[in-house]
């Protein structure tokens, strides 16, 4: 029996382990045909997500809100430009960047980012609702490959519903799905990236995806470490 597992390299990217239970064998076409499937599906939400990481990185560096430079991620510039195309008819594009100092440890906003429904109740002035969706799939897959390291750059990864609302009875609420994970960007340097599903099109979920009526680009908040147990973040 061929067991298949899912390794990152240093910079991120998946590459595929296999071992043999020397008692018992397979085709060899059967193989190639599970492991190269399901890499190269993997590989290419994999780079979707390193692509989305980089894009965040890059609007705080053009905002002049970090000054470290871009983290070395490969050749995924191509799929960063999808990033860019403008905004479907009837739909507009809503950005901005901050930059604060909280007297909150980076350990607490981390997680408070990560557990939605933490997350939903602090931010409830913004957030109407927030739930967590089962990861299946490739997106399942990516998840325990990344969870599965011990010295990973990808510390968690979860799929997120989430309605957003201003606090006006005149504004449509915003319905977004979309993929959140937390990326180690340097020593005591964390981010936090939300990507919408719509961009792994051919990994769609369910009929869920109908319910939503806004598309999340690359955004997120980084998280710094200060000397005190403050931290300082970069929200966009």
């Amino acid at each position: 029996m061929q067991n298949m597992k899912y390794n990152c390299d240093a910079q991120g990217q998946p590459y595929l382990v296999i071992s043999s239970d020397p008692d018992e064998s397979s085709s060899d076409e059967e193989i190639d045909e599970k492991s190269d499937n399901g890499f190269l599906q993997l590989q290419e939400a994999n780079n979707i997500c390193l692509a989305a990481y980089r894009e965040v990185m890059t609007l705080a560096i053009n905002a002049k809100a970090w000054k470290m430079g871009l983290p070395p991620l490969g050749s995924i510039e191509d799929i960063q430009q999808m990033f860019k195309t403008p905004p479907s008819p009837r739909m507009k594009v809503e950005s901005s960047v901050e930059r604060i100092i909280l007297p909150l440890s980076p350990r607490f906003l981390i997680t408070t980012m990560i557990d939605v429904d933490k997350w939903a109740s602090t931010f409830s002035q913004i957030v109407h609702q927030g739930s967590v969706q089962d990861s299946t799939g490739v997106f399942g897959r990516l998840s325990a490959m990344h969870r599965g390291q011990e010295s990973g750059n990808c510390i968690d990864m979860t799929i997120v519903n989430a309605e957003f609302h201003l606090p006006t009875p005149f504004v449509q609420k915003q319905k977004y799905r979309f993929v959140r994970f937390v990326r180690s960007v340097m020593e005591d340097t964390w981010a936090v990236v939300d990507l919408s599903t719509d961009y792994f099109q051919q990994h769609s979920l369910d009929s869920a995806a109908s319910k939503v009526n806004c598309l999340r680009r690359p955004s997120g908040v980084i998280v710094k470490r200060l000397r005190s147990l403050y931290g300082l973040k970069i929200w966009k």
